[in-house]
């Protein structure tokens, strides 16, 4: 009975909403009246339907993102919420905040790196997120420091490719952080049983510390 009344009470609440903005868009632009809801009353009124309205927000996203792409500068005011409130419906769809981290460095990188965290909480052990996260702080907000971190913190995940510590190890180096650079490809050299990678770093790791003799000793003269 409760389950009835509430699908009931849903319908009623969207056909409402679909009139009211139908009346309000024909007097102003679509933009300044777009409305997103908070995600998780969403999920509560979807009941057992929450990835059928995570797919709805997700699509509306990509519509949204899409129909202003063209205008340069064009601020995507509610491109965030939509994410936000799709990925709280529905937080075990990985690529529902990769597709919005994509999409929201665009126009705001720190946001971009918001959501990714948030995606986190929900996927600790998917290296992805973090390293998503480090691409950000480099290629977008030249922070190679914070780059770095990141991508340390991707190379100690599950699944991650030779490349992220490789990463980690090259964005430490250019901050002037040899012991960190040092200690990302021990740490992947240690743990990879694979040959011809335990090889590769091994030399990298050889011509890091030799890198670094040669910088103490031109500090030394």
């Amino acid at each position: 009975m409760k389950r009835t009344a509430l699908i009931l009470l849903s319908i009623i609440g969207i056909s409402f909403s679909v009139n009211t903005y139908s009346k309000i868009r024909r007097e102003k632009p679509p933009e300044s009246v777009l409305y997103v809801p908070k995600g998780k009353y969403v999920k509560i009124l979807s009941l057992n339907f929450g990835e059928i309205a995570a797919d709805y927000l997700l699509s509306r996203a990509l519509t949204y993102f899409g129909s202003h792409y063209y205008q340069k500068k064009f601020p995507y005011k509610w491109l965030y919420n939509l994410f936000d409130s799709a990925t709280t419906v529905d937080p075990m769809n990985k690529e529902a905040f990769m597709m919005g981290a994509r999409l929201l460095t665009v126009r705001n990188a720190k946001l971009s790196i918001e959501l990714l965290k948030k995606g986190m909480k929900f996927h600790p052990d998917y290296w992805k997120f973090p390293e998503m996260i480090g691409f950000i702080y480099f290629f977008f907000l030249k922070d190679a420091e914070k780059a770095a971190h990141w991508y340390e913190k991707a190379s100690v995940l599950p699944g991650h490719p030779p490349y992220v510590p490789s990463l980690a190890s090259k964005f430490y180096t250019q901050v002037g952080k040899y012991r960190e650079a040092i200690r990302v490809l021990y740490n992947f050299y240690s743990t990879t049983k694979d040959k011809k990678l335990r090889k590769i770093f091994k030399m990298d790791i050889e011509n890091l510390q030799k890198k670094i003799k040669r910088i103490r000793k031109t500090r030394v003269r």
